[in-house]
Protein backbone atom coordinates (compact mmCIF):
# COMPACT_ATOMS: atom_id res chain seq x y z
CA UNK A 1 0.00 0.00 0.00
CA UNK A 2 2.93 2.49 0.96
CA UNK A 3 4.55 1.72 -2.41
CA UNK A 4 1.59 2.14 -4.35
CA UNK A 5 0.85 5.82 -2.55
CA UNK A 6 4.72 6.40 -3.64
CA UNK A 7 4.04 5.91 -7.17
CA UNK A 8 0.98 8.25 -7.55
CA UNK A 9 2.81 10.52 -5.56
CA UNK A 10 5.52 10.47 -8.10
CA UNK A 11 3.20 10.26 -10.68
CA UNK A 12 1.38 13.00 -9.57
CA UNK A 13 4.14 15.18 -9.59
CA UNK A 14 5.98 14.50 -12.75
CA UNK A 15 2.05 15.60 -14.01
CA UNK A 16 2.64 18.59 -12.13
CA UNK A 17 6.10 19.59 -13.26
CA UNK A 18 4.46 18.82 -16.74
CA UNK A 19 1.52 20.87 -16.74
CA UNK A 20 4.26 24.04 -15.10
CA UNK A 21 6.13 23.38 -18.33
CA UNK A 22 3.31 23.83 -20.69
CA UNK A 23 1.91 26.95 -18.38
CA UNK A 24 5.35 28.39 -18.93
CA UNK A 25 4.91 27.56 -22.76
CA UNK A 26 1.94 29.16 -23.25
CA UNK A 27 2.34 32.50 -21.09
CA UNK A 28 5.95 32.99 -22.38
CA UNK A 29 5.27 32.65 -26.47
CA UNK A 30 8.82 34.44 -27.27
CA UNK A 31 10.13 31.58 -25.34
CA UNK A 32 9.11 29.06 -28.30
CA UNK A 33 10.16 31.42 -31.48
CA UNK A 34 13.35 29.17 -32.95
CA UNK A 35 16.54 30.75 -32.48
CA UNK A 36 19.06 30.79 -35.74
CA UNK A 37 22.24 28.97 -34.63
CA UNK A 38 25.31 29.28 -36.58
CA UNK A 39 29.34 28.47 -36.16
CA UNK A 40 31.73 30.47 -38.45
CA UNK A 41 35.00 32.58 -37.80
CA UNK A 42 32.91 35.21 -36.65
CA UNK A 43 29.49 34.15 -34.85
CA UNK A 44 29.46 31.02 -32.81
CA UNK A 45 26.27 31.05 -31.22
CA UNK A 46 26.10 26.98 -31.88
CA UNK A 47 29.09 26.71 -29.54
CA UNK A 48 27.92 29.72 -26.84
CA UNK A 49 23.87 27.38 -26.53
CA UNK A 50 25.79 24.44 -26.41
CA UNK A 51 28.12 25.79 -23.45
CA UNK A 52 25.20 27.19 -21.93
CA UNK A 53 23.70 23.67 -21.79
CA UNK A 54 26.72 21.73 -20.45
CA UNK A 55 28.00 24.10 -17.50
CA UNK A 56 28.64 23.46 -14.27
CA UNK A 57 25.61 24.17 -13.48
CA UNK A 58 23.65 21.78 -15.99
CA UNK A 59 25.93 18.64 -15.36
CA UNK A 60 25.86 18.77 -11.87
CA UNK A 61 22.31 18.80 -12.04
CA UNK A 62 21.83 16.35 -14.61
CA UNK A 63 24.20 13.69 -12.40
CA UNK A 64 21.37 14.55 -9.75
CA UNK A 65 18.37 13.71 -11.97
CA UNK A 66 17.01 11.52 -14.73
CA UNK A 67 18.04 14.27 -17.76
CA UNK A 68 19.16 12.39 -20.99
CA UNK A 69 21.21 14.04 -23.29
CA UNK A 70 20.91 12.35 -26.74
CA UNK A 71 23.16 13.39 -29.73
CA UNK A 72 23.44 12.22 -33.43
CA UNK A 73 26.37 13.24 -35.39
CA UNK A 74 30.15 13.31 -35.76
CA UNK A 75 31.71 13.32 -31.99
CA UNK A 76 35.31 13.93 -31.41
CA UNK A 77 37.40 15.49 -28.00
CA UNK A 78 36.16 18.86 -28.06
CA UNK A 79 33.76 18.43 -25.34
CA UNK A 80 35.15 15.12 -23.89
CA UNK A 81 36.11 16.76 -20.85
CA UNK A 82 32.94 18.29 -20.19
CA UNK A 83 30.44 15.48 -21.22
CA UNK A 84 32.44 13.11 -18.99
CA UNK A 85 31.13 13.63 -15.69
CA UNK A 86 27.63 13.34 -17.47
CA UNK A 87 28.74 10.38 -19.82
CA UNK A 88 26.12 7.73 -18.01
CA UNK A 89 22.86 9.67 -18.75
CA UNK A 90 24.32 10.29 -22.69
CA UNK A 91 23.05 8.72 -25.99
CA UNK A 92 25.15 8.83 -29.01
CA UNK A 93 24.75 7.75 -32.60
CA UNK A 94 27.31 8.28 -34.51
CA UNK A 95 27.91 7.54 -38.34
CA UNK A 96 29.94 4.54 -39.04
CA UNK A 97 32.40 6.69 -41.18
CA UNK A 98 33.13 8.36 -37.69
CA UNK A 99 35.60 5.45 -36.99
CA UNK A 100 37.65 6.45 -40.07
CA UNK A 101 39.24 9.21 -37.93
CA UNK A 102 41.90 8.18 -35.16
CA UNK A 103 40.45 11.38 -33.09
CA UNK A 104 36.90 10.47 -33.10
CA UNK A 105 37.42 6.75 -32.75
CA UNK A 106 39.41 7.72 -29.79
CA UNK A 107 36.29 10.04 -28.59
CA UNK A 108 33.87 7.88 -28.76
CA UNK A 109 35.63 4.66 -26.96
CA UNK A 110 36.73 7.13 -24.23
CA UNK A 111 32.79 8.41 -23.50
CA UNK A 112 31.79 4.73 -23.66
CA UNK A 113 33.85 3.66 -21.16
CA UNK A 114 33.23 6.16 -19.05
CA UNK A 115 29.29 5.05 -19.31
CA UNK A 116 27.79 6.60 -22.42
CA UNK A 117 25.54 4.20 -24.62
CA UNK A 118 27.23 5.07 -27.82
CA UNK A 119 25.91 3.44 -31.33
CA UNK A 120 26.65 3.17 -34.71
CA UNK A 121 24.59 3.83 -37.94
CA UNK A 122 26.43 3.28 -41.76
CA UNK A 123 23.50 5.45 -43.43
CA UNK A 124 23.17 8.40 -40.38
CA UNK A 125 23.37 11.86 -42.01
CA UNK A 126 21.06 13.80 -39.45
CA UNK A 127 22.92 15.98 -36.70
CA UNK A 128 20.69 16.15 -33.61
CA UNK A 129 21.71 17.92 -29.89
CA UNK A 130 18.47 17.09 -27.53
CA UNK A 131 18.02 16.89 -23.89
CA UNK A 132 13.69 16.86 -23.88
CA UNK A 133 13.60 17.56 -20.03
CA UNK A 134 15.57 21.00 -20.62
CA UNK A 135 13.35 21.77 -23.56
CA UNK A 136 16.46 21.55 -25.79
CA UNK A 137 16.86 20.97 -29.15
CA UNK A 138 19.27 21.62 -31.85
CA UNK A 139 19.07 20.47 -35.47
CA UNK A 140 21.12 21.20 -38.12
CA UNK A 141 24.51 20.70 -39.72
CA UNK A 142 26.72 21.15 -36.61
CA UNK A 143 28.78 18.33 -34.85
CA UNK A 144 30.07 18.47 -31.60
CA UNK A 145 33.53 18.19 -32.93
CA UNK A 146 36.41 20.85 -32.84
CA UNK A 147 36.18 22.56 -36.19
CA UNK A 148 32.35 22.79 -35.94
CA UNK A 149 32.48 25.03 -31.95
CA UNK A 150 35.64 26.19 -32.47
CA UNK A 151 34.40 28.08 -35.39
CA UNK A 152 36.42 26.34 -38.29
CA UNK A 153 33.86 26.25 -40.66
CA UNK A 154 30.19 27.24 -41.34
CA UNK A 155 27.73 25.14 -39.75
CA UNK A 156 24.09 26.53 -39.09
CA UNK A 157 21.56 25.41 -37.51
CA UNK A 158 17.79 25.67 -35.21
CA UNK A 159 17.81 25.71 -31.79
CA UNK A 160 13.82 24.86 -30.38
CA UNK A 161 12.29 24.55 -27.29
CA UNK A 162 8.75 23.85 -28.84
CA UNK A 163 7.62 20.61 -26.97
CA UNK A 164 5.72 18.64 -30.37
CA UNK A 165 8.66 19.48 -32.19
CA UNK A 166 11.16 17.76 -29.47
CA UNK A 167 9.05 14.78 -29.16
CA UNK A 168 9.06 14.32 -33.05
CA UNK A 169 12.90 14.55 -32.38
CA UNK A 170 12.91 11.98 -29.62
CA UNK A 171 10.95 9.84 -32.11
CA UNK A 172 13.37 9.94 -34.64
CA UNK A 173 16.30 9.26 -32.23
CA UNK A 174 14.67 6.24 -31.30
CA UNK A 175 14.14 4.76 -34.54
CA UNK A 176 17.47 5.38 -35.59
CA UNK A 177 18.73 4.44 -32.10
CA UNK A 178 16.61 0.95 -32.47
CA UNK A 179 18.26 -0.07 -35.71
CA UNK A 180 21.55 1.02 -35.31
CA UNK A 181 24.87 -1.06 -33.82
CA UNK A 182 26.62 -0.69 -30.76
CA UNK A 183 30.23 0.42 -30.53
CA UNK A 184 32.94 -2.48 -30.08
CA UNK A 185 35.16 -1.00 -27.50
Amino acid sequence: MVRLEEEVKKALEEIREELRRLRQAQEDKERLIPKFVESSPVTRTYGQYIDDLINPRFRDSMQLSDDLLYYMGHFDQELLDKLTPIAKRIKIISPEDTLKTAKNKDALRRISKDGAEVRLHPMLHARILLVPKRNFLIVGSGDLQTNCLGGNRFDAGIKSNYPELIGDALNFFNRVWNESEPLKV
